[in-house]
């Protein structure tokens, strides 16, 4: 390990480590309470401030360790939060989806027409038979063609058939994208919380050897 030399910060009564720039609280208390920023003004509280201690074998202040869990307590809640929030909007889009669907109208049966009773032919007297004609055979009628639908109907239709089509499209693709963005935000908090375990794991080091 390389030679540890620590010198004077007179701009703010007290030492620091020149190699890493980390200041500590007084000459007696070697404790270290943040980062001098490249300026030399200013003492500032890093991200990476308990892996530079680590490094060189700084003991660090407990108030900075303190608030350094409230932080991330505090982003775990707002990264649940965000999420709760994405899922209850994917869920209410896909409800939305559900009910724009067309619903299927059920076919009607054709109703039967009551059978017509046969009326009786009054009895009439028999007559003389007369001579009987050769018969015509009887013309047939011309087979009426179906009626056309008008145009104007098949067009509104497709038309309408069209919009539905292109909405329930949207939806999906609309609800499709929700999920990936959740799959994404949930990618990241599994990152966030591995951090968090590793941090875990230094400041427990750290207050080993506070103990």
């Amino acid at each position: 390990m390389p030679k540890i030399i620590l010198k004077k910060l007179k701009s703010h009564d007290t030492i620091w480590h020149p190699e890493s720039r980390l200041v500590f609280k007084s000459k007696k208390d070697k404790v270290v309470i943040g980062r001098l920023d490249e300026d030399g003004d200013d003492i500032e509280v890093v991200d990476n401030i308990l892996d530079l201690c680590d490094k060189w074998k700084f003991k660090i202040c407990p108030s900075l360790v303190e608030s350094s869990e409230e932080e991330k307590e505090i982003e775990e809640e707002v990264e649940e939060e965000v999420e709760e929030e994405v899922e209850e909007e994917v869920e209410e889009e896909v409800e939305d989806v559900e009910e724009e669907k067309p619903k299927e109208k059920p076919k009607e049966k054709p109703k039967e027409k009551p059978k017509e009773k046969p009326k009786e032919k009054p009895k009439e007297k028999p007559k003389e038979k007369p001579k009987e004609k050769p018969k015509e055979k009887p013309k047939e009628k011309p087979k009426e063609k179906p009626k056309e639908k008008p145009k104007e109907d098949e067009d509104e239709l497709h038309s309408l058939l069209g919009t539905v089509h292109s909405l329930f499209h949207d939806k999906t693709n609309e609800v499709k994208s929700l999920r990936d963005e959740l799959d994404r935000l949930r990618a990241e908090l599994t990152l966030v919380k591995a951090a968090h375990e590793k941090s875990k794991a230094k400041l427990a080091k750290i207050r080993e050897q506070f103990a």
